[in-house]
């Protein structure tokens, strides 16, 4: 009787052989409520730095001459949401204390770059002081891996949703002021900044509330109905765009997904303060050779796959573990839609904005 071997699909795949995207939003509860205290760590350092210290006093001030808090009076119920919101910040400078740095960081920068004026330099240095001085032991290095991607993705944020509100004026026959600018200039980084941790439509939602928090505070006028209609729009423009961005990368012939993987590499590479040195090189092995997609400038040999069926050669997997700081970065159409619909959704989401 002859031998014959059966396919059968590989673990971790589904019946049909394909590899099983999983749902970035399939997280256990544990990653949730961690990620959620990340988020929050960065909103309440943000906000802090922004304001100087002064947002929380005046959010417990408001709170209070609402009936919240513990007491009964107004001094005692402000005074019991101080001390909440002081434990918060404790938790949060000893559980998330690069998340909540980041928030400051950001915070600076938003509010240095909103008031401008002669002083900016100055005012700058001086804000940002405490958190250099902080983040110095770690390494420059060190942090500048970590916080410049986010500040770029905030950025990138920051100016798509401007440009949608300008569409928005565009189409309306008016222009919006000045702050109303800033407030969505501050809800797309805050979109940016959830788009790259949860998804695009999690950051058009993230959007849409911060940039109606942020106008109703500011003008008195905070409406749960234009809050829903951005939220909304918002959500749909990013679920297209998600759609059309892992369509389009699915479709691509398979040497200009390599390409394109590469392209990502860089662009990971850029953000995080390094540079390009060396691309396509000729490395010897013990057994053999390999040629790397690119070095950076801090000396890690990068390998880009793009694609569920995109492995390692032989030789590829021999450098390895040969070459000391080797980095694959493994990089799926999931990944594009993420750029893509972030970008539809927030652009989206200030389609429904109106003047305040």
């Amino acid at each position: 009787m002859s031998s014959v071997k059966r396919w059968r699909p590989r673990a971790g795949r589904n019946g049909i052989g394909r590899p099983a995207r999983r749902n970035i939003l399939a997280r256990t509860p544990q990653e949730l409520r961690e990620l959620g205290a990340r988020v929050s760590a960065v909103f309440n350092g943000a906000g802090d730095a922004a304001s100087a210290g002064l947002g929380d006093p005046y959010v417990a001030f408001k709170a209070a001459t609402m009936g919240a808090g513990e007491g009964r009076t107004m001094p005692e119920r402000y005074h019991s949401i101080r001390r909440l919101q002081n434990a918060q910040d404790q938790y949060d400078r000893e559980h998330h204390p690069k998340a909540r740095i980041v928030g400051g960081v950001v915070g600076t920068v938003g509010s240095i770059a909103a008031t401008g004026g002669l002083g900016a330099g100055g005012q700058g240095a001086v804000r940002i002081a405490p958190y250099a001085a902080r983040l110095a032991p770690a390494g420059v290095k060190r942090v500048a891996a970590y916080v410049l991607p986010h500040l770029a993705v905030g950025g990138a944020g920051a100016a798509t949703s401007v440009v949608g509100q300008a569409g928005a004026d565009v189409a309306s026959g008016r222009l919006s002021s000045l702050p109303t600018y800033l407030d969505t200039a501050a809800g797309g980084g805050v979109g940016g900044l959830v788009t790259s941790y949860v998804g695009p439509r999690a950051g058009a939602v993230a959007e849409a509330a911060t940039t109606e928090g942020l106008q109703g505070v500011r003008t008195g006028d905070f409406s749960l109905e234009r809050l829903e209609n951005g939220a909304v729009l918002g959500a749909h423009g990013a679920r297209l765009g998600d759609l059309a961005g892992q369509n389009w990368a699915d479709n691509l012939h398979f040497r200009k997904k390599g390409k394109l993987g590469e392209g990502m590499s860089d662009v990971k590479t850029w953000l995080s303060g390094q540079g390009v040195v060396d691309r396509r090189s000729k490395v010897p092995l013990s057994k053999s050779h390999t040629f790397i997609d690119s070095k950076t400038s801090a000396g890690t040999t990068v390998e880009s796959k793009f694609g569920p069926s995109a492995r390692l050669s032989n030789n590829q997997k021999r450098a390895q573990r040969e070459i000391p700081d080797y980095q694959v970065d493994s990089w799926l159409s999931g990944d594009v839609g993420k750029i893509t619909g972030g970008l539809s959704g927030l652009l989206f989401g200030r389609a429904s904005a109106d003047e305040r």
